[in-house]
């Protein structure tokens, strides 16, 4: 019904007085109808078969057709049409009944005056409801924000298209885009702003898409594009550039412009699906990989890149349930003491033994953990199993210095972060300065201010922080003059170089400067060679980890080098020894180490050990000598003097020895 136009009204009635009664009262009530009346069945039928009323106005008791009769008729060729029972003989009761059997409401001919009323109540709430059920069905098929076809209306078309290829032999591609770090601009700005630069964006791709073409919006920040009838499958990418083009200008929003970038995924029918669902999840997979490469560009789809989403959905959901069952473990990595060789900490890195699939990677499941929601509860569970570790070497007489623990940067801004380490290190009862936390340059940096206040929490606990991967960042004074921290990490890029005496090494030497001008420690990290070893202590780096000294080794191996390294003392504890037993007595007819020590020899070097000038031995390499009565490790750094035993063994005699019969494995 048009607003101000007469209301189209059927009246079931026997009396043409009573319907010229009802007619006036509506007419007072500012109701104005056209009308037709009808007595019987038939009449009506034919009645609803030539046109739907507004409303129709029934009796309920008439000689030859029964009111109930009529709403049943009513319901069965105009069920949307309200129906009024206007009537003097229905009881309260009998209204009810009829209310119950689809009668929009009653009204007694004695009070006519409610006529006008009920007619307009019952054609506004028909109106809201038509309107409420138009809208849902443009929602069944558009998105509400962007007034787009959603995926339902996208899945159609796709079909359509697909037949008509069939049909015609030709082909058609579905494009996904996805708009590149959207997730800050809502987080920046709010989600207002989002919500209007999906729209502004929207207005774009509809001016970019062909005619014929169906632009949808998928969810949050992912649109697709359905190319249809193409003769060649690479058609797709003249439509990718000029989408390109259209989001290059800014977007003008709440007082600033806004630069945009889209990731573009495609795939065509047949060669990469030959149904939508598998094209879109072509598409999307497509599209990801361009995500995974930074963003801003476009790349069709290939079968490869389904096997890695099919192995990374796999691989998510065996993470999620692999510490419950067991298969993750803490390997720990020393580090070192440059001057004394001794270990002064250990980094606790974590490993994911697979019952089927064997060992996992890092480099494997890391990435996957980050970007899911696991990596808050690795990261805890990592922290948690590193102090129990702590405090069980405690309990067995070999207690680590210092163990780090590397922090994500969604734990590390996690509500509760730092009472959940003070907690863990209360329950294992650990001295906070023994865990070293570490965290990268940029979870410092995204949000300073959050990052001072945690950081100060955690250092009043008593907790070390470590800056991990120092120098690929922003390496600066000026921030880290302001960042309660204890050490810097030098990343091991800069390590490999610093023999090549370029750009790394001089990279490596400025962190060294830094960490002494603003007394941090400096710990050089992938330190593998003897080369790279000896540049960091000619340059004042104090402490080093990598594979020159050891591997990520289990707890059972950490703890048997814990042992071992104990009972190695320090240089000048080693010089008092060697002092104590110069004298000792020679044996096998060869000059024992302290008497060797009393001529001057000429430096060497033996597989994994180097002969000093003053008759010592340094160990370069992780070394195993082998004895009669089982085998000797030996760590890089460690300095053996003469006449100074080392698990109860002249380490000096017995290498002067095994340099002769060459019994030194390395």
């Amino acid at each position: 019904m048009t607003q101000g136009a007469p209301v189209n009204l059927l009246f079931v009635e026997d009396s043409a007085e009573d319907v010229q009664l009802a007619l006036r009262a509506l007419s007072r009530d500012g109701v104005e109808a056209l009308w037709r009346q009808v007595d019987s069945q038939s009449a009506m039928k034919v009645a609803l078969a030539e046109g739907q009323p507004d409303a129709i106005l029934s009796d309920f008791s008439m000689p030859g057709f029964d009111g109930l009769e009529a709403l049943l008729l009513a319901r069965e060729f105009a069920p949307n049409v309200p129906f009024i029972f206007l009537s003097g003989t229905i009881g309260e009761e009998r209204a009810i009944a009829a209310i119950r059997m689809g009668a929009t409401d009653y009204v007694l001919k004695s009070s006519m005056r409610r006529l006008g009323t009920a007619v307009k109540r019952a054609l506004s709430e028909t109106e809201e409801r038509n309107a409420y059920e138009t809208r849902i069905r443009y929602l069944a098929n558009y998105d509400a924000l962007s007034d787009l076809p959603n995926r339902s209306l996208l899945a159609d078309r796709t079909a359509q298209a697909i037949a008509h290829a069939r049909q015609t032999g030709r082909t058609c591609g579905l494009i996904v885009l996805n708009i590149d770090r959207f997730k800050l601009v809502n987080e920046g700005f709010g989600q207002a702003v989002g919500d209007a630069l999906l729209k502004l964006l929207a207005e774009r791709l509809r001016a970019a898409v062909r005619e014929g073409d169906t632009l949808a919006r998928l969810g949050a920040d992912s649109f697709a594009v359905l190319a249809a009838n193409l003769l060649r499958p690479d058609e797709t990418m003249a439509l990718v550039r000029k989408i390109q083009q259209a989001a290059l200008l800014p977007f003008a929003l709440d007082g600033r412009e806004l630069h945009v970038s889209l990731s573009f995924g495609a795939s065509t029918f047949p060669r990469d699906g030959e149904d939508f669902e598998a094209l879109l999840r072509n598409a999307d997979a497509a599209m990801q990989r361009v995500k995974s490469a930074g963003g801003n560009g476009f790349q069709y789809y290939a079968a490869a890149m389904t096997r890695d989403a099919t192995e990374r959905v796999e691989l998510e959901n065996a993470l999620r349930v692999a510490a419950e069952r067991g298969e993750l473990a803490l390997h720990y990595q020393p580090q070192v003491e440059i001057a004394s060789g001794r270990i002064s900490g250990l980094e606790a890195l974590m490993r994911w033994h697979h019952p089927e699939r064997g060992l996992i990677s890092p480099a494997q499941f890391i990435p996957i953990a980050e970007e899911s929601d696991l990596i808050q509860s690795l990261g805890e569970w990592a922290l948690s199993t590193a102090c129990r570790q702590l405090s069980e070497w405690d309990a067995h007489g070999h207690p680590a210095p210092r163990v780090a623990v590397n922090v994500s940067a969604r734990q590390f801004r996690s509500p509760g972060f730092a009472d959940m380490v003070a907690r863990s290190l209360r329950e294992r009862r650990i001295d906070p300065s023994r865990l070293e936390l570490e965290l990268t340059e940029s979870v410092l940096i995204d949000n300073r201010e959050e990052a001072v206040a945690v950081l100060g929490q955690l250092k009043t606990l008593g907790a070390q922080i470590a800056v991990d991967d120092f120098g690929t960042g922003y390496s600066s004074l000026s921030y880290l003059s302001g960042l309660p921290v204890d050490c810097l990490k030098i990343d091991r890029s800069f390590v490999v170089q610093t023999t090549d005496g370029g750009r790394g090494a001089a990279i490596a030497q400025a962190i060294i400067s830094l960490g002494q001008s603003l007394r941090l420690r400096v710990l050089a990290e992938g330190v593998e060679t003897p080369e790279q070893l000896e540049f960091l202590r000619r340059h004042g780096c104090k402490e080093y980890q990598g594979h020159l000294f050891s591997r990520p080794r289990t707890v059972e191996a950490v703890t048997g080098l814990l042992a071992v390294r104990g009972t190695i003392a320090s240089d000048a504890a080693l010089r008092a020894g060697a002092a104590k037993t110069a004298s000792g007595p020679a044996s096998r007819g060869r000059l024992r180490g302290s008497e060797a020590a009393k001529r001057t020899l000429t430096p060497g070097t033996y597989k994994g050990f180097k002969r000093n000038h003053d008759g010592s031995w340094t160990c370069v390499a992780e070394s195993t000598i082998q004895r009669h009565s089982g085998r000797i490790q030996v760590m890089p750094g460690a300095t053996f003097l003469p006449g100074v035993k080392f698990m109860g063994v002249d380490l000096v005699d017995l290498l002067e020895s095994l340099a002769e019969t060459k019994s030194i494995e390395s």
